[in-house]
C-alpha cells in the first residue's frame, strides 16, 4: 500500500496544476472582457459624440454638406478616442464596411461595422477595434474584437399641436390679402399662387428678412371660412377621404371626443409631437396630409403651457395649411361677409361674390341656394321667403342668379369664385337681416350652409356673434354641455328705439352635419344664463348656452343659434349661427385642413389669449428641407 502513495500524490499535483492554469484561464478571460467591456464604453462615448456632432454640422450648414458633416465626425471621434483604457486604435473604415449580419443576401444601412455615413438629415458612425489580451493568450485568445454604434437625427423640434394659415386675409389681390411666409415688404402683393408652395411677385421670408408680424394663436389665427378652428391638428386624425376611412395617429382613437383631445393639448406642449411625423406635401394631397380640425378652443390652457416651454426670440417649426377648413363632401363655401342692398332696387342689381373650395377628390358638381330665414319667429324678417329670381313682392328680396351655378371643377381648379347677379328688393324696411348660402353636391353627401348678413337700405347699426364658441361634445349619452354666446358691438347704440338682444335657438333647424333634419327629442333643451344682453365692445357680451343632451343618439349635430334685436334707429337686426354639438362620438365630423407644407417661426409676443410670431423660412414641402435647419435638433435615435 505504502509503494501507492507517491503515485496518488503525483496525481493530485497534476490536477491542482492543470485547475491552476484553468482558474488562470478564467482569470484571465474575466481580466481581458472587463478591459473589452471598458473599450467598449470609451468606443460609444466617442460614437456618440461624432454623430452628435456630425448632424449638428448638418443643421448649422445653409445646405447639407455631408462631406464637411463627415469630416466632422471623424474629427469628433478621434479627439474622444484617446486614452483608451486598453491601448486600443478605434478605426473608422473609409470606405465604410458593412456585414450581412442578417444572412439576408443583402447589405442594410444598419448592417454598418465601421465607418461613417451621411445623409441629409441623418449620421450613422461605427467604429472597430481589437483589445489586445493579457492572460487569455495562455489559452490561444490572443485578441477580442469590440466595437460601439450611434446613429443620430435631425428632429423637428419643438412641434406643436398647431397647424398655421398661410395666407392672412381671403385669398387674391386686396386691401386685407398678406402671405405671413413671405417678406415683410412683399407680403401683401401678387395673389394666392397655383401652386401651393409658389408666392406669385412675392418674395419668401428667411432668418435676415423675416416675414410679417402676424398671430400664431389666438382670435386673428382663425380659419377664413371658420370662427372655431384656430390651428389645432393635436393628437391628430388623419385621411379624410370619406367618411368611413380614417387613419389615428399620435395616440388619438376612434371614438375619441373633442374634451379628452382638449386636455391634451398642454401635455402634447410639454412633450412635444408624439409622432409619427408629417411625410412631404404632395399634389394632389393624400389622405396623410388630411389632418382633423378640432373645434372649439381652451385658449389660456394652451397658451399658459406655451408660456412655460418657449419665450420671445424662440424658433418653433409649423405645419402650415392654405387658411380653408374643409368638410366632406370635400368641397366647402367661404361666404361672403354680407350683402348691401337698398330697400328697392330700380332694376336689378349685382351683389357680393365668394368662393367655393374643393380637395383633389372631390369631382362632383355643386348647385348654389340662397335661402330665406325660414324659422325667423316674425315672417317680415325672412325677407326671401320664395327661393328663385321672380320679381319679389312687397317686403321681400329675390335669389339672385349664381355665375356658374351648377358646375363642376376643372381638373387642375381647386377654387371657384362666384358672383351674385340680379338682386331685387321691393319695399323692404331697412334693417339687418340674414339668409343661408347653401351649396348642395351630387356626390356623395348633401351639403353646406352659412348664414350671410343682408344689410337693407342703408342700414348700419348691428351686431354680430363671431366671437362665439359654437361647438361643444358630450361624452356621454344624457351629458349637459355649454357654449359661450358673444354679442359684439356692430356700430350699436343704445337709446333711442335700442332693445337688448334676444337670444334663442331653432328647434326646427335641428340636424345632422350633413343637413339632414332630426327631430328634436322630448329630453333635449337648450338654455341662456342671459337670454338678452346689450351688444359689448372687445369679446363682446358673453351668455353661456346649456344644452342637455338627454335623448339624442351618438353623432355629430348642427342647429341654429338666433340673436335678434331692434337698434337705435328702430330698425329690425337678426343674426344666426351655426351651432355643432357632437354626443358621444369624435369631434372631427368631416372637418380638416390640407396641411401644404411647413415652415420655420420666431416667435414675438406671448400674451395671454395670444401668441405671435413671425416667419423666419420659406414653405417647404418636406419637414426634412435644408431651410428648417435651424429648427431641427439633433437626437440619438436606435441604430435599427
Amino acid at each position: 500500500m505504502r509503494r501507492d502513495v507517491p503515485a496518488a500524490r503525483g496525481q493530485v499535483l497534476v490536477i491542482v496544476a492543470l485547475g491552476i492554469i484553468v482558474l488562470l484561464a478564467v482569470a484571465g478571460i474575466a481580466i481581458d472582457v472587463g478591459r473589452v467591456m471598458a473599450e467598449r464604453r470609451h468606443m460609444q462615448t466617442a460614437a456618440d459624440a461624432a454623430a452628435l456632432a456630425a448632424c449638428q454640422s448638418l443643421k448649422d450648414g445653409a445646405v447639407a454638406d455631408e462631406a464637411a458633416a463627415l469630416t466632422r465626425a471623424r474629427s469628433v471621434a478621434g479627439v474622444n478616442l484617446e486614452g483608451s483604457p486598453s491601448g486600443t486604435t478605434g478605426v473608422m473604415a473609409d470606405p465604410a464596411v458593412y456585414e450581412d449580419e442578417d444572412g439576408s443576401g443583402f447589405l442594410d444601412a444598419d448592417e454598418l461595422v465601421s465607418g461613417v455615413v451621411v445623409s441629409s438629415t441623418s449620421v450613422r458612425v461605427a467604429i472597430s477595434g481589437d483589445v489586445e489580451t493579457t492572460l487569455a493568450r495562455v489559452v490561444g485568445v490572443p485578441t477580442l474584437g469590440v466595437g460601439a454604434r450611434a446613429r443620430c437625427s435631425l428632429i423637428q423640434e419643438p412641434a406643436l399641436p398647431l397647424v398655421v394659415r398661410r395666407y392672412d386675409g381671403p385669398p387674391g389681390p386686396g386691401g386685407s390679402f398678406v402671405d405671413v411666409l413671405a417678406t415683410e415688404a412683399t407680403s401683401t402683393s401678387g395673389r394666392v399662387d397655383a401652386n401651393p408652395l409658389g408666392y406669385d411677385v412675392r418674395t419668401p421670408a428667411s432668418l435676415t428678412t423675416k416675414g410679417p408680424l402676424f398671430d400664431i394663436y389666438g382670435l386673428g389665427s382663425k380659419a377664413l371660412n371658420s370662427n372655431e378652428f384656430r390651428g389645432f391638428i393635436n393628437l391628430d386624425i388623419r385621411d379624410f377621404r370619406d367618411i368611413t376611412s380614417r387613419d389615428y395617429f399620435n395616440g388619438a382613437e376612434p371614438g375619441v371626443n373633442e374634451n379628452i383631445m382638449k386636455a391634451e393639448q398642454a401635455a402634447y406642449v410639454y412633450s412635444g409631437y408624439p409622432g409619427p411625423g408629417f411625410p412631404a406635401a404632395v399634389q394632389p394631397p393624400t389622405g396623410a396630409l388630411q389632418v382633423a380640425t378640432l373645434s372649439g378652443h381652451n385658449t389660456g390652457h394652451l397658451v399658459d403651457a406655451f408660456a412655460d416651454m418657449y419665450d420671445p426670440g424662440d424658433r418653433i417649426f409649423l405645419a402650415v395649411y392654405d387658411g380653408t377648413v374643409r368638410a366632406i363632401p370635400d368641397f366647402s363655401i367661404t361666404p361672403p361677409s354680407r350683402i348691401t342692398l337698398p330697400s328697392t332696387t330700380a332694376s336689378p342689381t349685382d351683389g357680393s361674390s365668394f368662393t367655393v373650395s374643393r380637395n383633389d377628390q372631390f369631382t362632383g358638381s355643386v348647385e348654389l341656394q340662397l335661402l330665406g330665414d325660414e324659422d325667423a319667429p316674425d315672417p317680415a324678417d325672412n325677407i326671401l321667403p320664395v327661393p328663385g329670381t321672380a320679381a319679389p313682392a312687397a317686403g321681400e328680396m329675390n335669389e339672385p342668379v349664381f355665375n356658374p351655378d351648377n358646375f363642376t371643377f376643372a381638373s387642375n381648379e381647386m377654387v371657384r369664385t362666384v358672383g351674385m347677379e340680379d338682386f331685387s328688393t321691393n319695399a323692404v324696411a331697412p334693417g339687418i337681416y340674414t339668409v343661408w348660402v347653401m351649396g348642395e353636391s351630387n356626390v356623395p353627401y348633401k351639403g353646406r350652409r352659412h348664414p350671410v348678413p343682408v344689410y337693407v337700405g342703408g342700414a348700419t347699426r348691428g351686431f354680430h356673434l363671431l366671437n362665439s364658441t359654437l361647438s361643444a361634445s358630450a361624452a356621454s349619452y344624457g351629458e349637459t354641455v355649454t357654449y359661450t354666446i358673444r354679442v359684439r358691438n356692430d356700430n350699436w347704440l343704445t337709446g333711442g328705439s335700442a332693445t337688448e338682444v334676444a337670444l334663442s335657438w331653432d328647434p326646427d333647424s335641428l340636424s345632422d352635419c350633413i343637413l339632414n333634419p332630426v327631430a328634436p327629442p322630448a329630453g333635449m333643451t337648450v338654455s341662456f344664463s342671459a337670454p338678452s344682453v346689450t351688444p359689448g365692445n372687445g369679446q363682446g357680451t358673453a351668455s353661456t348656452m346649456t344644452v342637455d343632451t338627454d335623448g339624442l343618439a351618438s353623432g355629430c349635430y348642427m342647429f341654429t343659434v338666433r340673436a335678434h334685436a331692434t337698434n337705435s334707429d328702430g330698425q329690425p337686426v337678426t343674426r344666426l349661427a351655426n351651432a355643432t354639438l357632437y354626443v358621444s362620438s369624435e369631434p372631427t365630423e368631416g372637418e380638416y385642413v390640407e396641411i401644404i407644407g411647413f415652415a420655420a417661426f420666431e416667435v414675438e409676443t406671448v400674451g395671454s389669449n395670444t401668441i405671435t410670431g413671425r416667419a423666419i423660412s420659406p414653405i417647404c414641402a418636406d419637414p426634412d428641407c435644408a431651410e428648417l435647419r435651424m429648427v431641427q435638433r439633433a437626437r440619438l435615435i436606435p441604430w435599427s
